[in-house]
């Protein structure tokens, strides 16, 4: 007699096996555990996709060097004039959800901006800057 229930790795196991590494970062992002230069990749990839409303900066390094990055997205940006609304995670070492969270916060904002009235007014609005994680060295 036939199970009706499969574990977790069964159900896994063909997405596994299929799993194309050089797929696009964004496609397959929280699928799993993001090393800091898969993080930094994902918000080029972002930027890059949504040019119009999302921008990469370096701010600045941690104590050992390493980049702290974080995406600017908003409508008409340059001009500066709108609040701005400061998101951060990733401040303890073992704090690994809160910069997946707020980087499946960041998608969200640019894959919706078109598409959802009130995405687009929040845009309109504020310039969300979302530094995924805060503690590079730690993370």
């Amino acid at each position: 007699m036939k199970t009706l229930f499969r574990t977790l790795a069964e159900e896994r196991k063909p997405f596994i096996n299929t799993l194309d590494t050089k797929a696009d970062v964004v496609d397959k992002h929280f699928d799993d555990y993001q090393r800091l230069n898969k993080i930094h990749a994902f918000l080029d990839a972002i930027a890059a996709q949504y040019p119009s409303i999302a921008g990469v900066e370096t701010i600045g390094t941690s104590y050992e060097k390493r980049d702290l990055k974080m995406i600017r997205i908003g409508v008409n940006q340059a001009a500066k004039t709108k609040p701005i609304i400061f998101l951060e995670g990733g401040i303890h070492a073992r704090e690994w959800i809160s910069s997946a969270t707020i980087q499946f916060f960041a998608q969200e904002l640019v894959q919706r901006s078109e598409s959802d009235a009130d995405i687009k007014d929040l845009l309109n609005t504020f310039d969300f800057y979302i530094l995924p994680v805060l503690n590079a060295d730690g993370y």
